[in-house]
């Protein structure tokens, strides 16, 4: 059996991460993942937790050697459970080859959670892989070793994925908000223009009012002039 141990700091929130982990396949540094699949996502009335349910089929590289003694397909399929924990911001991801068991046996853990001493601003991540292989031992530890440095590099090639696709979920959400921010001035400009609008209406009523009166008094005194009965008596 052989480990796996990695763990690194994002300079992004947990929240951000944890939304670009989901969106990371495709992307064109990660190429050896083929295509992902989501079975299921619900979230527990009971504890508010997230959970995904999902398929990945990754190209499997092997030494010819290998490929000559084993059974190796081009292509592994991988099922991988994740759990997001929104209360304590921690996101779990669990996987297992459903391949190949009968030559190698893997399971990789994947854990975000926020910096305890910058939990606003950083992410940490650890992630572990255990690597067992059957079979004579010589050539389990040959099929041991490839797995890991397979993985090691893959993993390295997923860091610099979920890069690209934090920046790329980083831009979106400005290209959100800037819209949102222009939508909001738009509807104030609008409001105010219709309060202008109103505003002037009204004022223009109430001279057209005032007008008529006037009109009105004027036109009263000219008929109190024309009839001699209506005036006061001296």
């Amino acid at each position: 059996m052989k480990l796996y141990n990695n763990s690194s700091t994002f300079p992004h929130p947990w929240s951000t991460i944890t939304t670009a982990n989901f969106q990371k396949y495709p992307n064109p540094i990660s190429t050896h993942v083929l295509s992902v699949d989501i079975l299921s996502r619900h979230i527990d009335p009971k504890t508010g937790f997230l959970h995904t349910e999902r398929l990945l089929v990754c190209r499997q590289p092997a030494p010819a050697l290998l490929r000559r003694l084993l059974p190796i397909p081009d292509e592994a399929i991988f099922r991988e459970i994740s759990i997001v924990d929104p209360k304590t911001q921690t996101y779990t991801a669990t996987s297992w080859n459903l391949t190949m068991r009968s030559i190698i046996e893997v399971e990789e853990t994947c854990v975000f959670r926020p910096h305890p001493d910058n939990r606003w601003n950083e992410t940490v991540f650890e992630q572990t892989a255990k690597f067992t292989a059957g079979g004579w031992s010589n050539l389990a530890k040959m099929v041991e070793d490839n797995a890991v440095n397979a993985f090691q590099n893959n993993a390295g090639k997923g860091r610099k994925g979920l890069e690209l696709v934090i920046d790329q979920v980083i831009r979106e959400a400005k290209e959100v908000e800037e819209r949102l921010t222009q939508g909001l001035k738009e509807v104030e400009e609008g409001i105010t223009k219709s309060f202008e609008e109103v505003e002037e209406r009204f004022t223009q009523g109430l001279k057209e009012v005032e007008e008529g009166i006037k009109q009105g008094l004027a036109g009263a005194g000219v008929a109190a002039e024309g009839n001699p009965s209506s005036g006061w008596k001296s």
